[in-house]
């Protein structure tokens, strides 16, 4: 019998290699050119380079269910660094998996982001942009089975991003799903992973030195 692969040639090798791992397309060969030029200088002031992101929400804050205001405070400060480091609105997308969540964003992001440019994974679907900002909203002791029945959520969340895919959420609400939990032990992995607290307390900071000064913090801990 024939065995056929499917290849990938749109979103860099780190993203597709994530929701290949999520859904389990064991098949699909990734051949996406790596960036260069003014592509790769964005992603360089961004977010050094790296194509993958997590900002883990320590304590999050409700304005009724299924929304996080901590996370929208998160995410208007990472999106204007973005435009910062030279992305342009056109380029940055934020979707979360509730409608609740999506209001919030839209509400919070209007100086920086048009409306269409936020909302719910389902809305996104088959569509793409350079940056993919996820807002998971789920808190430690909440249900994950919305969003974790399936990999699909979280496969069309990631497979949206081209250049750089970022997920802000609370570590211990995912790490006991099971897919979420996947994308998690990734992202932290081969992203830059740092606590909202270090990432709103020094928002000028890069990235990197974010992450090298929680780890910093670990050691003497």
């Amino acid at each position: 019998m024939a065995c056929f692969l499917d290849t990938h040639r749109r979103c860099q090798k780190p993203i597709a290699e994530l929701f290949k791992e999520v859904a389990g397309y064991k098949m699909l060969n990734i051949a996406t050119p790596e960036l260069q030029g003014e592509a790769l200088e964005k992603l360089n002031r961004a977010w050094e380079g790296k194509h993958l992101g997590f900002i883990n929400i320590e304590k999050g804050e409700r304005e009724g269910k299924n929304t996080n205001l901590t996370e929208v405070k998160v995410i208007k400060e990472l999106v204007r660094k973005l435009k910062e480091a030279g992305y342009k609105k056109s380029e940055i997308v934020v979707i979360t998996p509730y409608v609740k969540q999506e209001k919030l964003l839209q509400k919070s992001l209007k100086q920086l982001l048009s409306k269409e440019r936020i909302g719910t994974v389902h809305k996104f679907q088959g569509q793409e942009a350079l940056v993919v900002i996820m807002s998971t909203v789920v808190q430690e002791g909440d249900s994950t089975s919305f969003i974790d029945a399936k990999p699909n959520l979280l496969n069309v969340a990631i497979s949206r991003a081209k250049h750089l895919f970022i997920m802000v959420g609370s570590e211990k609400a995912l790490k006991g799903t099971k897919y979420f939990s996947k994308a998690l032990k990734k992202l932290k992995k081969e992203g830059i992973s740092m606590s909202d607290r270090d990432f709103l307390d020094s928002p000028n900071l890069s990235a990197q030195r974010l992450k090298d000064k929680a780890e910093g913090e670990k050691v003497h801990s």
